[in-house]
């Protein structure tokens, strides 16, 4: 664990009185002379009384939620990831049951109400999903969302979120129908490494937003569990993803090798394995944008 609390001792009070710190602050050395604030923690956290925390982690400025238990790192991430998101991570986890591709996506509205949701049945093995275009080439998961809603349900208030970037025909269906907004967690890790023309351009909004880093690692390395499970670690996804992004291909590998989504309900599992989420979330972050 990369941060370490400080002993709640008087001499220890003392000594942080002197450093003009608080009980809610992190701190981290920084490659230039001094100390530079990271972020701010909750005032009030459950458990014993809360004291500095140091890091000797520099990413971007800022500290991964390593300075807090697991619980309550994962309970905070999710509290703060959009509804929507998260319903999305959940229909991918389900199609890890029907050894199909699993990605995500889920319709929501302006007030957080999920309106439409499906997930991945293009390439369901097993029998018995739900999705209403099932295992048909338009099965993938944006476009089994748009199969569940009325033609006179008005869109332009909805933001659809998938748990990978919507490829050319699930993006045209979108434009096509008139979804108010698209979000996505990660870029696709099925056309990582290629040329392939149905991937469209291929952005990464963890660029910007780097709080969606940690469940972009989540969902990729719950999407390479499709590949996975059909040709093992030699599958050309998994090849093509080792090289371009080892730490969530790795990480994927791992949590195939010990058969840890094969529970039903994403939550208690996504809080298990989210100590190790957040350390290839730090290692990528590292490798993308070195430390100053």
């Amino acid at each position: 664990m990369c941060c370490e609390v400080a002993s709640d001792t008087p001499q220890s009070r003392r000594t942080r009185r002197g450093r003009r710190a608080t009980s809610h602050q992190i701190w981290a050395d920084s490659a230039k002379p001094g100390r530079v604030r990271l972020a701010q923690l909750p005032r009030r956290l459950s458990g014993p009384p809360q004291t500095l925390r140091t890091c000797s982690l520099a990413l971007d400025r800022r500290c991964w939620p390593c300075a807090m238990t697991t619980a309550e790192s994962f309970d905070v991430a999710k509290g703060k990831l959009p509804v929507g998101a998260w319903r999305a991570l959940e229909k991918a986890h389900e199609a890890v049951a029907s050894n199909g591709l699993p990605c995500g996506a889920a319709l929501v509205d302006d007030a957080g109400v999920v309106v439409s949701e499906g997930r991945c049945s293009a390439f369901d093995l097993r029998e018995g999903g739900t999705e209403p275009l099932g295992t048909t080439p338009l099965g993938h998961a944006e476009m089994n969302v748009l199969a569940a809603v009325p033609t006179s349900r008005d869109l332009s208030d909805v933001t659809l979120w998938s748990t990978q970037q919507p490829c050319s025909m699930c993006t045209a269906a979108l434009d096509f129908v008139g979804v108010g907004s698209v979000r996505y967690l990660a870029a696709d890790p099925a056309f990582q490494g290629t040329s392939d023309p149905r991937a469209g351009q291929i952005l990464d909004p963890t660029a910007s937003e780097q709080d969606l880093e940690p469940w972009a690692i989540l969902g990729n390395a719950l999407f390479l569990q499709g590949s996975l499970g059909r040709y093992g670690t030699e599958g050309g996804a998994v090849v093509r993803n080792l090289a371009t992004e080892p730490e969530t291909a790795e990480l994927a590998i791992a949590l195939w090798s010990e058969g840890v989504f094969a529970g039903d309900d994403l939550e208690p599992i996504a809080e298990a394995i989210w100590p190790r989420v957040l350390t290839a979330a730090q290692k990528r972050r590292q490798r993308l944008e070195p430390a100053l």
